[in-house]
């Protein structure tokens, strides 16, 4: 008795096959693999992608692919999501006129995220697969963002009054260190990309995903641990694209002072192999025109040049705002 022919998609020529498997979701690869032995054999298992986040099964899977002889060594992007579900309103002023309406902060729900749209998640990470169809979660927040309704200023990364400011918008409990801890994820990648000096990191993309918020600018006022190792990283030779979002708050209000102190600009002249790079703030802007500014203030303008070291990138060839 001769052998069963394969199927029919299995027959078709591997250019063909490959197109289509190109499409499918990480969820139909895996079903496809058990549902006979010759998909299990033409379809390898394969995860160039793996996410690091707060969630213990998001850990598990990163681990386990960490330790596996032949998954490792496909990875080629680290994805550190520093969103989490919130338990209530983070700020000061959210959390009292929840109290005043005699609400309990406690079963408030998300309202931005960094996952995407409700039931459009950026990324099927192993946390959103495991929830059921339909499932929904409270979108999770992960930094400061800004918009017409919270009008949220950016605060100093390294304080120099005490933990009044941090203290007035986000409550009795927020300090200087639980304030930069906003950005954890930042920070533990940064020092690690920093101390994996054998390591060849071509790309790094410090950003979100559809809401107006990003990197701290405050952390360009002054030198600090973190932008040291921003700037030590940005020089590594090979380093050649770099996604910047950055959440401004009110900056415009205070001079352009994370512009104007040259500390941005220094940074981003360690990049001298840099062939892509790309800047989004999360100032708001409508019809090509930004809306926090009034219009022809000339305080409000400055040379470019104040932030990009163009004659530091020869190898530049796209560049974006």
């Amino acid at each position: 008795m001769g052998s069963p022919a394969p199927p029919i998609l299995l027959q078709l020529p591997q250019e063909i096959q490959n197109d289509i498997y190109s499409v499918f979701e990480a969820d139909d690869i895996k079903n496809l693999r058990v549902t006979c032995s010759a998909f299990h054999e033409a379809l390898p298992l394969h995860f160039d992608r793996v996410f690091i986040s707060a969630n213990s099964l998001n850990i598990d899977v990163f681990n386990e692919i960490a330790s596996h002889e032949t998954f490792r060594h496909q990875v080629s992007e680290i994805i550190w999501d520093d969103a989490r579900l919130r338990m209530g309103p983070e700020l000061e002023q959210e959390r009292q006129e929840y109290e005043e309406d005699g609400n309990d902060p406690e079963d408030a729900a998300a309202e931005n995220a960094t996952h995407g749209r409700l039931w459009q998640p950026l990324y099927r990470t192993p946390m959103v697969r495991a929830f059921p169809p339909g499932f929904d979660y409270p979108l999770p927040q992960a930094w400061p963002s800004f918009d017409d309704e919270k009008l949220i200023d950016a605060l100093p990364w390294v304080s120099e009054d005490g933990n009044d400011p941090y203290q007035n918008t986000y409550g009795a409990e927020c300090t200087a260190e639980a304030y930069r801890a906003k950005w954890c994820g930042f920070r533990l990648v940064t020092r690690a990309l920093v101390e994996c000096e054998d390591r060849t990191i071509t790309e790094l993309v410090i950003g979100v995903n559809k809401i107006q918020s990003g990197l701290n600018c405050r952390i360009f006022d002054q030198r600090s641990t973190e932008y040291d190792d921003f700037v030590a990283f940005l020089k590594r030779p090979g380093f050649r694209y770099l996604g910047l979002h950055l959440f401004t708050g009110l900056l415009e209000d205070n001079d352009w002072v994370s512009y104007n102190t040259g500390h941005l600009h220094d940074a981003l002249a360690q990049a001298t192999d840099l062939e892509h790079f790309s800047l989004r703030t999360s100032m708001e802007v409508s019809h090509g025109a930004p809306q926090q500014l009034v219009p022809d203030v000339e305080g409000h303008v400055f040379p470019v040049r104040t932030i990009f070291p163009i004659d530091h990138w020869p190898h530049l060839r796209h560049f974006g705002i």
